[in-house]
């Protein structure tokens, strides 16, 4: 992440993770998986797809960006909220989840080119002062 930047990596990861987040969805939709081998396994290749773009792009790249901007208290609190919801949300909608973690995989990938600086060659006064900046424009 220190040669290509911070951005282009989340931004890209985001829609790779958001196709394969589709894919998925949409085979555990279209029929039950442990009913056809096939979707069964379409849908391990998928979420191993999602996972590999994951494993390259945001669980390294999204340590440094709270390192350098996010109180790591919220990060906590939505995992919790996340983990604790999931059951209750799956249960409901079923593979159909997927779907809601593309949508917002996406809305990621708009908040990261519209919100986020690019901050590998700044210091954290720098990118404190980037968003100053920005806050101040909003305010007005």
């Amino acid at each position: 992440m220190e040669k290509v930047g911070r951005r282009t990596p989340l931004i890209v990861g985001d829609i790779w993770q958001s196709a394969w987040l589709v894919v998925f969805a949409s085979a555990g939709t279209a029929e039950d998986p442990t009913h056809n081998q096939g979707i069964g396994k379409l849908m391990i290749v998928s979420a191993c797809m999602f996972i590999l773009g994951y494993a390259m792009t945001w669980a390294p790249g999204v340590w440094i960006l709270i390192r350098q901007s996010v109180d790591r208290r919220a990060n906590w609190v939505w995992n919790f909220l996340l983990a604790f919801f999931t059951p209750f949300i799956t249960k409901a909608i079923d593979y159909r989840y997927g779907y809601v973690f593309a949508a917002c995989s996406l809305t990621g990938a708009v908040v990261v080119y519209l919100f986020l600086y690019e901050s590998s060659d700044l210091t954290l006064e720098a990118v404190n002062m980037h968003y100053i900046v920005f806050y101040q424009v909003l305010k007005q």
